[in-house]
């Protein structure tokens, strides 16, 4: 199919399989788990489906014991809390690994009852947005990785990035900046359809999934208005003082539900550094920040946006490395967008 595009999780996931009995694979809706478990696991099983997800709440040792042949795909997991304790048990009794394949659009960490039954059973990759090197069908980029490990910038390493930095067709970069990388999304080009698809996405995302984590008494038109002031303040420190004069919502809540929206995927927070404090936030995903926004997104803050969408994938998919992103800013206006910092050294873009 013209649409489908090689992910640089596989590479992740097919190490993992082969050691640990339970794998896990989240992330946003729409960003290509079903078809990834769909290559990936020999059986296939969606909790979207009303009578899995009955036999699955009411009868989970059933449920599982009808699992077909193994690794066993079992979509959007989180619906089913009853199931886990049972998971618990069949991984008591073997620890053969690549039984079973988890996916879903809620961290783990976010729902107690799914947090103890697991904790030291399955391991997790989180599944991004597509990258442009993915759209472009090309591999993971390791410059990121070599600039990190580099301590001076001289002739013979900018060489070496001219010749590894991606060719990326401007017409891409362009699309990105407008489709995003949702599978389910970026390849419709009707902005009309496009845009009735984010608008359903997100009532879903807001309506359903973060009343699991965080169940608030704010309605979704106010949960929609607060996400769209976020959206402005994309790649910036989070103001919760501006922002609850501007929405009504207090400093609390706000705290609350930021949790909960990182907990399903909307954003991801990174904590600030230097003479400010606090966290600032990116959007999962650009074409989703985009249409959430109440007004014209500024272009450098979005093409900021891009880069560290993209940049972020070489450090996810990389096995085992240990990172962390922040923000960096200091006085009187220097402001380092975003860092990345491993055992081997720190970079900043």
């Amino acid at each position: 199919m013209a649409h489908l595009r090689n992910r640089h999780a596989r590479s992740v996931f097919d190490k993992l399989i082969q050691f640990s009995p339970i794998v896990g694979v989240f992330g946003h809706r729409q960003v290509g788990k079903t078809t990834f478990l769909e290559q990936t696991c020999n059986s296939y099983h969606s909790l979207d489906d009303q009578v899995e997800l009955d036999l699955a709440v009411q009868n989970p040792v059933q449920f599982l014991s009808k699992l077909g042949r193994m690794p066993s795909g079992i979509d959007e997991c989180q619906l089913a809390p009853p199931l886990f304790p049972a998971l618990k048990e069949v991984v008591r009794k073997s620890k053969r690994p690549g039984q079973i394949v988890l996916s879903g659009s809620v961290r783990f960490y976010s729902r107690q009852a799914i947090r103890e039954s697991l904790t030291g059973r399955l391991v997790n990759i989180d599944l991004l947005p597509l990258s442009l090197s993915e759209l472009a069908r090309q591999d993971l980029p390791v410059l990121p990785l070599t600039l990190i490990q580099k301590r001076i910038f001289d002739a013979n390493l900018e060489t070496s990035i001219s010749k590894k930095v991606l060719k990326l067709h401007s017409a891409l970069v362009n699309a990105y900046l407008v489709f995003g990388g949702l599978p389910g999304v970026c390849f419709i080009r009707n902005e009309r359809l496009r845009h009735e698809r984010l608008r359903d996405q997100l009532e879903l995302l807001l309506d359903r999934d973060l009343r699991l984590v965080y169940p608030t008494s704010l309605s979704f038109t106010q949960l929609r208005d607060y996400v769209s002031a976020l959206a402005l303040s994309d790649g910036s420190v989070v103001q919760p003082s501006r922002l609850r004069k501007i929405t009504g919502v207090s400093e609390l809540t706000q705290k609350k539900i930021l949790h909960a929206l990182e907990s399903i995927f909307i954003v991801r927070q990174i904590s600030v550094e230097g003479d400010r404090k606090g966290v600032a936030l990116f959007f999962e995903d650009q074409a989703e920040q985009r249409s959430i926004a109440l007004e014209e997104i500024d272009l450098l803050r979005s093409f900021e946006g891009l880069i560290y969408r993209n940049l972020r994938a070489s450090f996810f998919y990389s096995l085992g490395l240990e990172f962390r992103f922040f923000q960096f800013v200091a006085r009187p206006d220097y402001r380092v967008p975003f860092a990345v910092r491993t055992k081997e050294g720190c970079l900043g873009v």
